[in-house]
């Protein structure tokens, strides 16, 4: 749904902007805030999920259900002076987050300042978060393009090395390769000489019909009543 400008409110969320607060988003502490290691391990770090699951739920009470808008500079800083006052620190939680300065404002206000800060701390884990993650994808791309590379620049050497060990082969192969050649042409000759024997052995029987003299072994021809002679492949 689409809503005009002045339907909208300023995003108290935004209040505090993480990226003003410092450059570097491992500064931000995990959350849930962990006071010491027993309490850390008590309460591990939430998943990105969780943090944007809570961080709409903090939305819906700030803004009471009004759809909200990124603030501008002028009033996130008149956010800033209605709900907090400058005050040493005041708890261990606003300290370990950097905000030792500041205090919920009086008149009602201290509700929306610790939501108001505990978004801010949303917004910074994410952010860390968020940069792990395409810290996480740049290195396994990068991994991976080093792979490919390490490939393309190890094909020459490696193509050498397979010719060597082919070249080492070579005779090898081609005295198996004859000797396939040689049994094959075996095999073929085996089979010639079968079919001779068949057909000489027709054209026995044929002459022996026809009242012809047996073929000797050996060779020599077989005559026929009529003369013609049958020729001896043996």
């Amino acid at each position: 749904m689409d809503h005009n400008a002045q339907d909208c409110v300023p995003d108290l969320t935004m209040v505090i902007d993480p990226v003003g607060r410092g450059p570097d988003p491992e500064a931000c502490p995990d959350w849930p805030l962990s006071r010491d290691d027993f309490n850390r391990a008590m309460r591990p770090p939430r998943p990105a999920s969780d943090a944007r699951t809570r961080l709409r739920a903090i939305g819906v009470v700030l803004h009471r259900g009004t759809v909200a808008r990124v603030p501008t500079d002028a009033e996130r800083a008149e956010a800033r002076g209605r709900f907090f006052a400058n005050e040493a620190k005041i708890n261990w939680q606003w300290s370990a987050l950097g905000f030792d300065g500041i205090r919920p404002a009086a008149g009602g206000q201290r509700q929306a300042a610790h939501l108001i800060v505990e978004a801010a701390h949303l917004r910074g884990y994410l952010r860390k978060v968020e940069a792990r993650e395409g810290s996480a994808a740049k290195a396994k791309t990068d991994a991976e393009k080093a792979s490919l590379q390490a490939t393309v620049d190890a094909f020459p050497d490696t193509l050498a090395a397979y010719q060597a060990r082919l070249a080492a082969v070579a005779v090898g192969e081609a005295r198996h390769l004859q000797r396939l050649a040689d049994e094959a042409d075996a095999r073929r000759s085996s089979d010639v000489r079968g079919q001779i024997e068949a057909i000489r052995a027709e054209a026995e029987r044929a002459a022996a019909q026809l009242g012809c003299q047996t073929c000797p072994v050996g060779g020599g021809k077989l005559k026929t009543p009529t003369g013609r002679g049958l020729p001896s492949f043996l």
